[in-house]
């Protein structure tokens, strides 16, 4: 999972190290809107990024948007389009409440239905089954066979109960949830000599007691 501003320098390593599919932050296509979300003027080095990606070679890439009310519904289409002609799977995230900066209020949410009935103002698409027994996305295609779609509904439809991510932070952090506080140091074990079992071992541990919900 990446923001992309440094993928154009790293995507060939990445992809040659093993990596095979990559998750992509890119909330709008708007310069402005990009860099009043992200707090910096890089719109360009981040599609240099993706295109970079790409050309390597990546099984999959997904470009992962928070929709926000008042902001993206703008940026929708745009979104949709390009990964479109990319190949892209574009997935839209109900604004949860992660809130570091303490700004997340309902109000500001644009929820899945209304992004649904945005994209199927231009066009069809047909639900993929049982994508929500798969992952947290319900996911489209788009009638005339090309792309795909995903909708995260975490605020209006949560998936906790069904939820089997895990995630591993930067600093080699295990956390069973996003919205998590507790998380699991993996990479002091592997730094103090940790064999492959011991590794498994603290996962299947941390995994046995993930949360029921957020």
């Amino acid at each position: 999972t990446t923001n992309a501003f440094f993928l154009k320098d790293q995507a060939k390593n990445l992809k040659d190290a093993g990596l095979q599919r990559l998750n992509i932050s890119l909330d709008a296509l708007d310069p402005e809107k990009f860099k009043h979300v992200n707090r910096r003027d890089c719109l360009d080095e981040v599609l240099e990024g993706i295109s970079a990606a790409s050309k390597v070679g990546f099984r999959s890439i997904k470009i992962n948007a928070v929709a926000v009310r008042n902001f993206s519904e703008s940026e929708i289409m745009k979104l949709i389009d390009y990964g479109r002609s990319d190949g892209f799977e574009i997935r839209f995230i109900e604004f949860m409440p992660l809130d570091a900066d303490q700004t997340w209020e309902r109000d500001k949410v644009l929820f899945g239905h209304e992004i649904l009935e945005i994209i199927r103002n231009k066009y069809k698409l047909v639900p993929v089954d049982n994508s929500l027994e798969i992952g947290p996305a319900s996911e489209y295609t788009f009638a005339d066979g090309k792309g795909k779609v995903g909708i995260i509904t975490a605020v209006s439809n949560p998936f906790c109960d069904h939820c089997n991510r895990i995630r591993l932070t930067a600093d080699g952090k295990l956390r069973t949830c996003l919205f998590s506080t507790n998380e699991h140091n993996l990479k002091e074990l592997i730094r103090g000599g940790g064999s492959d079992d011991d590794i498994a071992q603290r996962i299947r541990d941390a995994v046995a007691i993930k949360e029921p919900g957020h």
